[in-house]
């Protein structure tokens, strides 16, 4: 632990530092809720989420380990992490394999601790979100004519802005763009990003891909349509 002292008075500490977090140690819980009446079976993968950690919890290098009450290891994938000046980290976006399952109506305690390693990557690939093409369809919009579509599939295959975001044993996220078309044509002006999961449960089926967001913006022009779009 570092120590700060006053110029010219050796030993006397003005500040001492921050305590090293003891790896393993456990720093906040999450709860699970099942809002259906239904049992979750056990394998499922969480929802994203978004873990804040206080300066110094989470030191330079470290990464957080998620578990159910009982120590067992909740496997994560991570993204959009941040970090505190001293380098500790300061956010991380997160979703889980939940080795557990949760009653109809019941809720699951999951543990988030110190001292976990860097997340290895998923299996899982941009050909799974190929199964089913998801599509953003835009009409009736001021100065727009007809039907124009974004297809994540025509996207994908043209691969030229497809930007991985997390990675880890839950699954892939990614930050797939591509533009808004007609009859096959480019409308130009307008684009769409689909932000996009394939998730890796714990059974070998795919259980089909997650999509977070779809966003579409204008690219450039005046009086071009404008776009928002969400699915």
């Amino acid at each position: 632990m570092a120590a700060v002292h006053y110029p010219g008075t050796p030993g006397t500490i003005l500040y001492g530092g921050r305590a090293a977090v003891a790896p393993g140690s456990d720093l906040t819980t999450l709860t699970l809720q099942n809002e259906s009446a239904s049992v979750q079976a056990a394998g499922f993968v969480s929802p994203m989420f978004g873990v804040p950690f206080a300066k110094g919890a989470m030191p330079a290098g470290s990464y957080p380990q998620f578990t159910l009450e009982d120590g067992t290891p909740c496997p994560a994938s991570l993204w959009g992490i941040t970090s505190w000046p001293d380098g500790s980290m300061k956010f991380c976006g997160a979703m889980i394999r939940v080795p557990a399952s949760i009653p109809g109506s019941g809720a699951l305690a999951i543990k988030v601790k110190s001292g976990g390693v860097a997340p290895g990557s998923s299996a899982r690939s941009t050909a799974d979100l190929t199964v089913a093409d998801i599509k953003v369809e835009l009409t009736g919009v001021t100065n727009l004519s007809g039907l124009w579509t974004a297809s994540l599939n025509t996207a994908v295959a043209d691969g030229a802005d497809i930007v991985l975001i997390g990675d880890g044993a839950a699954g892939k996220l990614w930050r797939i763009g591509g533009h808004v078309k007609q009859a096959g044509a480019a409308h130009g002006q307008l684009y769409c990003w689909h932000y996009v999961a394939a998730l890796q449960p714990a059974w070998p089926a795919l259980p089909g891909p997650r999509g977070a967001a779809i966003r579409g913006r204008r690219i450039s022009g005046s009086g071009a349509p404008r776009a928002h779009c969400r699915a």
